[in-house]
């Protein structure tokens, strides 16, 4: 089990009857170092997408740092999916009113990107903005306000989208 604990920031590992094994990374925000994030896993490949630092960190599981690469930024998901041809889905920021993900490969390259239909009723939607600040850094998002109309796209594990529509 690998979790992602935030203070101190590093990632931890238990074994399959749940003693702790080790930590993978240390607290901090350089490259290999650890803030916040989504993890995803595939084979012996470990990443952390850190969009508030808008990076993907690359760790193999036995706690070797491969890299750090730039990616998408500000944009928070439940998870990250890797699918079972081995490409990370980043959700990537927003074109107007059309959503986008960057598919990465465990070396961290980019391999493409896919942009979703347009979500005309987002334009229509009633928005909350949230500002969250931590130290001397702040982010704003924006998110539906409950209950609105929305589209969403959900990546699956063999490569393929499903679509829906809350209205």
């Amino acid at each position: 089990v690998y979790a992602l604990q935030r203070k101190p920031a590093t990632i931890k590992v238990y074994g399959p009857d749940g003693t702790f094994l080790r930590d993978i990374g240390k607290e901090g925000d350089g490259p290999g170092e650890v803030r916040d994030g989504f993890l995803g896993i595939r084979g012996d490949t470990l990443l952390l997408q850190d969009p508030n630092h808008s990076r993907l960190t690359l760790f193999l599981t036995d706690g070797t740092f491969l890299k750090t690469v730039p990616s998408p930024c500000c944009y928070y998901w439940r998870r990250l999916t890797v699918d079972s041809a081995g490409r990370a889905w980043l959700p990537g920021a927003g074109n107007g009113d059309k959503a986008s993900w960057y598919r990465v490969r465990m070396d961290g390259t980019t391999v493409d990107t896919l942009v979703m239909p347009p979500q005309e009723d987002f334009r229509k939607a009633k928005t909350w903005t949230v500002t969250m600040k931590r130290g001397g850094n702040s982010m704003s998002m924006m998110m539906l306000a409950p209950l609105q109309p929305n589209a969403s796209f959900e990546p699956r594990i063999d490569g393929m989208i499903v679509g829906g529509h809350s209205s």
